[in-house]
């Protein structure tokens, strides 16, 4: 037989549905009624099953009103049956009371470094972790476990960081911010890429090595951060007058080929955490004297160096933590791009 819900607040009835036809002899499916929304966080709704002349069944339920995850920018539609949070500033993420969230994956990615001055090397990304699916973390790592995250340590600082500034005299380039989420995943900014007959600074990925002019003197590239990154590419003594590429966090960077041939930036990582595919992490490009080839930005952010025909330098790509390029001696380096934080849960 047919039979009616109730659903209360407290004693007082909020609505009644009528006629409801039962799934199977022991269990009734309904759709929560408009009318039952909107109520406080901790509110009991009672749930009563009237048979046939409104005689109340014992298999009568409550539930209480939850609150919902908070922090950056929420979207529940691109991927189904999953909330996303999005942080490309510094905030929160908050877990209401009597919450816990399971399998948590996050993507967090830091600040890339800029490029180096006057045949710099290219800035490195900033350090990539992942825990999603079948998906990597930076520097060939497999990704990692997924977080449990409760009330109890609730709210959860989300740092997002910068990247490196631009240069425009002779300097190393500037490192990029870590980015973390609480005191769970933290990343290491982006190297600086190299001046002038300088090696790359280390990084989540490293900075690209700077070039020679009539020397004949190796500079290595700077080393990137296990599980983050790779290593900015090394200048022979072969190459002259033009920067290395600085590292991806998913690969290995071009080196200063030769004369005036400047190194590519490493190539980044993609993810679909958001539901669309895109690649983040990637490194400058190598600055290059005179007018020939500079080094062109990884896929992923990263910020093509420049000539001297070119000016500034390319930064890299906002919320990629992608390197900025490196630059000779007109106009600036590249800046890094700044990180990103992503988070992603499904609710039971």
């Amino acid at each position: 037989d047919n039979v009616s819900i109730e659903w209360l607040d407290g004693s007082t009835r909020i609505v009644k549905e009528d006629d409801i036809t039962p799934t199977s002899a022991t269990s009734i499916t309904r759709a929560v009624p408009s009318s039952v929304y909107g109520k406080s966080i901790g509110t009991t709704i009672g749930i009563r099953v009237l048979n046939a002349g409104s005689v109340a069944s014992t298999a009568n339920t409550s539930k209480s009103v939850l609150g919902l995850p908070s922090g950056g920018t929420l979207d529940t539609t691109s991927v189904s049956g999953y909330r996303i949070h999005t942080f490309t500033t510094s905030s929160q993420f908050t877990v209401p009371s009597n919450v816990t969230l399971s399998n948590v994956e996050f993507l967090v990615i830091a600040g890339g470094g800029s490029g180096g001055y006057d045949q710099g090397g290219g800035g490195g990304a900033g350090g990539y972790r992942s825990s999603v699916g079948t998906e990597s973390s930076g520097g060939g790592a497999s990704a990692e476990s997924r977080l449990t995250l409760t009330s109890a340590s609730s709210p959860y600082t989300v740092t997002v960081g910068g990247g490196g500034t631009a240069v425009s005299s002779l300097s190393n380039g500037n490192d990029g911010d870590p980015s973390s989420f609480g005191s769970l995943v933290t990343t290491v900014g982006g190297g600086g890429g190299g001046k002038l007959k300088t090696n790359g600074v280390g990084g989540g990925s490293g900075g690209g090595g700077g070039g020679n002019d009539s020397s004949s003197t190796a500079h290595t590239g700077g080393t990137g951060t296990s599980g983050q990154g790779y290593a900015g590419g090394s200048t022979p003594t072969s190459a002259r007058y033009a920067g290395s590429g600085g590292g991806g966090a998913g690969g290995n960077t071009g080196t200063a080929s030769g004369w005036l041939d400047g190194g590519e930036g490493g190539v980044g990582v993609e993810s679909s955490i958001n539901g669309t595919a895109t690649y983040r992490g990637g490194g400058g490009g190598g600055g290059v004297a005179s007018t020939s080839s500079r080094g062109l930005g990884g896929n992923g952010g990263g910020g093509a160096g420049s000539t001297d025909s070119t000016g500034n330098a390319v930064s890299g790509t906002q919320y990629t933590g992608g390197g900025g390029g490196g630059c000779h001696t007109v106009g600036s380096t590249g800046a890094g791009g700044d990180g990103i934080v992503i988070i992603r849960y499904q609710l039971s």
